[in-house]
């Protein structure tokens, strides 16, 4: 499991807290319901403590989509208490089914619970997932929030968001977001499942969880049926499936998405299947895709009162450059290629401090 930890295209925002284990936590701080949204300012000024859940993306031989919580606070006290419920404590507060002291401002623990995976198919309203959390410090409630979708976070805040350019978001977003699966037993993890799968959520699960951003590779299999998802040199389902997915969520939902035909690693040496792609891009697509003269210092408004509501970049300037169709040049991807939470941290810095465009 992988959330992109950076596109160089979108700028750094305090609105999302985001976590790097699961596309799960890529939408708003959920507070029993959607929070309001003003500005980086005001939220990252006034959230003093904070707790959620998360899905843990590590396997083992007997446990999958283990339950996590992490918490922050200004300062820890003797009283304090996190507990995680299986009903809304603020509709009917029963007994904890697992509580956490936390001798640290700010951590994380493991739960011996696992979430079930849920058709999210018909899933476009903001929803608890049945888990909630509330950090207590001895009878008031200092913080609570719920394992919840989030489909329609941009559009429900369109008047805060609506002003921002792309180039001054910081969005959501999963790396080779094709290349999941979500038939997982508990087991040990696989060399293939090491290197090929990056998610656990379907396209579809991604997108109504929050992400905004999908990382797509694609090869091209005239015999075996057009065009599939790929991990590197890894084939692996047919990409009419992620179309679909991707359909099924613009028909529900308002939220502005960018896909990024990033990587065609298998069956792309001749243009003209490229052209074939853009075709069939089109074909399935074009009514839901904004036009590239938009620009990507467009705002978020700008981009809705056209009507559309997809962003197709394209990782192969001298197929856009031809400018006959609704192609957008590509987002800028940058990788730290380091091993450790430090270095992956000063790499961020560096990157944040440059001009995205």
């Amino acid at each position: 499991m992988c959330v992109k930890p950076l596109l160089c295209l979108l700028l750094l925002a305090c609105v999302f807290k985001i976590s790097t284990t699961h596309p799960r936590y890529a939408g708003i701080q959920a507070e029993m319901g959607p929070a309001p949204l003003r500005t980086k300012e005001s939220v990252c000024g006034r959230i003093e403590a904070g707790v959620e859940m998360r899905v843990s993306p590590q396997l083992d031989a007997r446990t999958s989509r283990r339950l996590q919580v992490s918490w922050w606070v200004p300062q820890v006290q003797s009283a304090d208490l996190i507990a995680l419920y299986l009903t809304d404590p603020a509709v009917n507060l029963t007994a904890p089914l697992y509580t956490v002291l936390p001798s640290t401002n700010s951590g994380w623990s493991d739960t011996p619970l696992s979430e079930t995976y849920l058709n999210y198919r018909h899933v476009f309203t903001s929803v608890c997932l049945g888990y909630w959390v509330v950090y207590w410090r001895g009878h008031e409630k200092m913080a609570s929030s719920c394992l919840r979708t989030n489909p329609s976070w941009m559009s429900d805040h369109r008047e805060d968001l609506g002003r921002l350019q792309l180039t001054e978001l910081f969005i959501p977003g999963t790396h080779d977001s094709a290349a999941y699966s979500v038939t997982y037993q508990p087991r040990e993890e696989t060399r293939y499942d090491k290197y090929v799968f990056t998610q656990a959520e379907s396209v579809l699960s991604q997108l109504v969880h929050g992400v905004r951003y999908l990382d797509l590779r694609l090869g091209y299999h005239k015999s075996n049926g057009g065009f599939f998802s790929h991990h590197g040199f890894a084939k692996l389902r047919h990409f009419q499936g992620v179309i679909d997915d991707l359909i099924v969520f613009l028909k529900n939902s308002k939220d502005i998405v960018i896909i990024d035909l990033h990587h065609f690693p298998v069956g792309f040496k001749s243009e003209e299947n490229h052209k074939e792609l853009v075709r069939y891009l089109e074909r399935e697509l074009s009514e839901y895709m904004a036009t590239p003269a938009l620009g990507w210092r467009a705002t978020l408004e700008d981009v809705w009162r056209t009507g559309k509501q997809l962003i197709v970049s394209y990782n192969n300037k001298a197929i856009v450059s031809k400018g006959t169709h609704k192609l957008w040049y590509p987002v800028t991807q940058r990788w730290g290629d380091v091993k450790t939470v430090e270095g992956l941290r000063e790499y961020l810095q560096s990157v944040m401090k440059r001009q995205p465009l």
